[in-house]
């Protein structure tokens, strides 16, 4: 799996490099979309109650939505910050922490890890955060095991923050679905998305994404998540979840505090519907 995200996102021009424009403009972005998530009066209780905070960011990448979310926390209140940083790409951790160092001026720890497994790992945190629209790698039942696994790494009065979009509306009401998609064109590039058909017992949608220059492909599985489909689930495991808009209804931060304390191991397996075994 380590292996086929890293493949994917040597394709896919997802922008995360903080040594580019494109990436140092994100960033700024994302704190100014941050500050206004600190605002929840989940995060200034805690924030106010607490003198040191462990931040746990999953599917970190190269580290702008931990490296925002501090930045906007350092900005506004006087605490210690400890941060966990977890993805299945080496390379994207190994940037991390060199740009966690740089502009941060922080240590953090990182792990290459299954994020649907993070009670393996054995840490704790008071906040957990999943940001840059990453739930389409997750077909329903691990996002059941992430949601699971999360709360149970979150203190008592910890906090899941999930950036979401309703995919529904955006990709079936109003652009339409593409079977074959331009992900990415200019003169040196081009990225195309082609439809590989469904798994319906899965709930996802096999993609191939290809670039045509050099012929690096890569069939890949996609969730199309929606807002209140993800905060359901989410809802399973924190007793509150509750949703902060950017510009519209349409995307934003979910926010989701006090976890329910159920044993994440009970999901460790995959039920029947799609096991290896059936």
């Amino acid at each position: 799996m380590s292996e086929e995200l890293e493949k994917l996102y040597q394709i896919f021009k997802w922008v995360e490099d903080l040594d580019t424009p494109e990436g140092t403009k994100r960033l700024e972005k994302s704190v100014e979309k941050m500050h206004k998530i600190l605002e929840h009066s989940s995060l200034q209780a805690l924030l106010e109650e607490k003198d040191k905070i462990t931040l746990i960011d999953v599917c970190s990448g190269k580290g702008i939505g931990f490296i925002a979310l501090a930045k906007a926390i350092l900005e506004k209140h006087d605490v210690k910050l400890d941060i966990i940083a977890v993805d299945l790409r080496r390379s994207a951790l190994e940037k991390a922490m060199v740009y966690a160092e740089k502009i941060l001026g922080l240590k953090i720890k990182a792990y290459v890890h299954d994020v649907t497994r993070i009670w393996e790992l054995g840490v704790k945190a008071d906040i957990g955060l999943l940001y840059g629209f990453s739930t389409p790698h997750f077909n329903p039942y691990d996002m059941v095991r992430l949601s699971a696994g999360m709360a149970s790494v979150l203190d008592t009065k910890g906090v899941f923050l999930v950036e979401e979009s309703d995919r529904i509306r955006n990709i079936y009401q109003v652009l339409g679905y593409k079977h074959v998609l331009p992900e990415h064109i200019d003169l040196d590039s081009i990225v195309l998305s082609i439809d590989g058909g469904r798994d319906p017992l899965k709930g996802v949608n096999r993609k191939l994404t290809i670039e045509l220059i050099s012929g690096k492909r890569i069939l890949n599985e996609v969730r199309l998540w929606d807002i209140a489909g993800t905060a359901s689930i989410i809802w399973s495991f924190f007793k509150h979840v509750d949703f902060i808009q950017y510009r519209s209804a349409y995307s934003g931060m979910i926010v989701a505090w006090e976890p329910r304390g159920i044993d994440p191991k009970q999901y460790s397996d995959y039920p029947e519907i799609i096991s290896k075994e059936k």
